[in-house]
């Protein structure tokens, strides 16, 4: 691998690490005290396996600690892209505050993982004071959840991986905003890539990822505005021994409401401009 491009790549892995959940969680514990005051009795899985990468998977955690009282929780488990995670008050922060509302911590399940049964293997609670307390698997009967067409297998081959892509979206180079919005949904982005592989989205300038049910999620919806520019990157940090690793940089020219639509002469191809009229070879459209 060149050198530039394992600089990126040492880089890309500590920003990844840096603003990751459980990264975050570790500076919760940090400055928590653990107590005794309240204890975790029972972790259920609430949604529907068997899980594929990509899917959501949600556990509830059930606690002689009142549901007023807790601050976060995280569930750590085998196969998930990062810690399940649930933080209070954070219901508005997602497209869909349905599991957020329910207090279930939510992760998603990554390629980088072998097919089979996958264990939960640790649990964190925190209370509003941050007293926190905790079970793992050498202490309590964790539970476990099945997994297929995970990316890892014994019979893979390195030097024999299939190019990957994402063809199920299409990401246009520009956006015109809506009438007196400030912000336009542009479109969703996706957990996993054409091949399966789980997808890490990192969005800079004019723009803004909101995920759907929580932290933990991969994807989500894309905010564009006000006018400028937004840069959309998608990388597979999790690795595949079935798909070469996908690495993609977009750039999206944000336009006001006032640019209009323009579609060039025999094609489908349709850009927007700043102008009272569409250049040669286009005609206005609505």
């Amino acid at each position: 691998m060149p050198k530039f491009y394992r600089a990126f790549a040492i880089l890309l892995s500590l920003f990844i690490f840096l603003f990751s959940p459980i990264y975050q969680a570790r500076a919760h514990i940090e400055n928590g005290v653990f107590t005794e005051d309240f204890r975790i009795s029972e972790i259920k899985v609430r949604s529907k396996g068997p899980y594929k990468p990509g899917d959501v998977i949600a556990f509830e955690v059930i606690s002689n600690l009142p549901k007023t009282q807790i601050d976060w929780i995280q569930v750590t488990a085998d196969c998930l892209a990062y810690p399940a995670e649930w933080h209070r008050d954070t219901e508005k922060d997602f497209a869909d505050g349905s599991f957020v509302k329910k207090y279930y911590a939510i992760g998603v399940v990554s390629s980088g993982c072998y097919s089979g049964e996958r264990q939960v293997y640790e649990v964190i609670l925190s209370d509003i004071e941050s007293r926190y307390t905790r079970v793992s698997v050498e202490n309590a009967t964790l539970p476990s959840f099945i997994v297929q067409g995970g990316h890892l297998s014994e019979t893979g081959d390195a030097n024999n991986l299939v190019a990957d892509s994402l063809k199920k979206m299409s990401i246009p180079s520009q956006v015109r905003l809506e009438k007196k919005s400030s912000q336009t949904r542009g479109l969703v982005l996706p957990r996993t890539t054409s091949g399966g592989q789980t997808l890490d989205w990192v969005v800079s300038g004019n723009c803004k990822l909101k995920r759907i049910f929580g932290a933990s999620d991969l994807g989500g919806e894309l905010w564009v505005g006000p006018k400028g520019t937004c840069v959309v990157s998608a990388n597979t940090p999790w690795g595949s021994n079935l798909y070469q690793p996908l690495n993609k940089a977009y750039t999206i020219e944000i336009l006001p409401a006032s640019a209009i639509r323009c579609q060039k002469l025999g094609s489908k191809e349709v850009k927007y401009f700043l102008s009272k009229n569409c250049p040669k070879g286009f005609k206005k459209t609505t």
